[in-house]
């Protein structure tokens, strides 16, 4: 008798403590919510942010989307750098191509983005946001039509390295990744010069001034129309050149197999 009630009491504390252990690391594990399809109101109290210039709707959506790695002033923290004087182009392009807001669990962002999280308006509110809070950086550009035959030298120089003569892009060294620029808009595609995302380099107007980048963008409008079968190559899969090029050195490999078999075929008689 006295060995089941033992039994039983320990089976009880047993439950009791597995019951505890589960709590705690439900009461500790971090939570994940879902973003709210409309923000209200932010207040600086609830955000411990102080006010600065430039309040308003862009405030509330940086608030809750960015600040917890940019910081409530855009200073910065461990999961991300500080914004101020960025200019709007940084912030717009990363907004516009999708790149910012990060996922709720990741912390990198991906080379080719995807859709914008925002709407225009928002996105047009949170660059206005951030570049009150310090001024230098390149602003969003204003893209003109353009001359394409010139872009398209232009592109060669100084483009066609990393993103492919096409546009497609390439993986460089290291793993990284030049995306495919055959997706972006015009204003997408201008502030990724300006910018300089990620590793590429920042091309300022001493490098390409306005009208030269109005060329640039124009030929990749090129680039994107469906009937370009990329640049100098077939439409397969738009990999231009790189299809030339390796119809030639399969060419090249072959001529020595077709001499031989011609060689044989005529029974290596010597011509009269």
């Amino acid at each position: 008798m006295r060995r089941r009630l033992r039994g039983r009491v320990g089976s009880l504390a047993f439950l009791v403590l597995l019951g505890g252990v589960l709590g705690l690391a439900v009461a500790g594990s971090p939570a994940r919510a879902d973003p709210p399809s409309q923000i209200g109101d932010v207040s600086s109290d609830a955000s411990n942010a102080a006010p600065v210039a430039g309040a308003g709707r862009g405030r509330q959506l940086y608030l809750y989307s960015c600040a917890t790695c940019h910081g409530d002033q855009g200073a910065g923290t461990q999961r991300g750098p500080s914004l101020v004087g960025v200019g709007t182009a940084t912030v717009d392009f990363y907004l516009r191509t999708g790149r910012m807001p990060l996922p709720w669990d990741t912390v990198e962002a991906e080379a080719g983005g995807g859709a914008p999280k925002f709407d225009p308006a928002d996105i047009a509110a949170i660059d206005a946001y951030v570049g009150s809070l310090g001024t230098g950086g390149p602003a969003v550009p204003d893209v003109s039509p353009g001359d394409p035959v010139k872009g398209r030298d232009l592109w060669e120089q100084n483009c066609a390295s990393c993103h492919a003569p096409s546009g497609v892009g390439y993986t460089q060294v290291g793993g990284r990744i030049a995306p495919s620029v055959l997706n972006d808009d015009p204003t997408a595609i201008a502030e990724a010069v300006r910018v300089g995302p990620t590793t590429m380099p920042q091309f300022g107007s001493s490098v390409l001034d306005d009208e030269e980048l109005d060329d640039v963008v124009s030929y990749v409008q090129e680039l994107q129309k469906p009937s370009i079968g990329g640049h100098g190559g077939a439409q397969i899969g738009r990999i231009g050149a790189a299809v030339e090029a390796l119809v030639a050195f399969a060419a090249t490999a072959l001529l020595p197999v077709l001499a031989r078999l011609l060689g044989r075929r005529s029974g290596g008689k010597d011509a009269p």
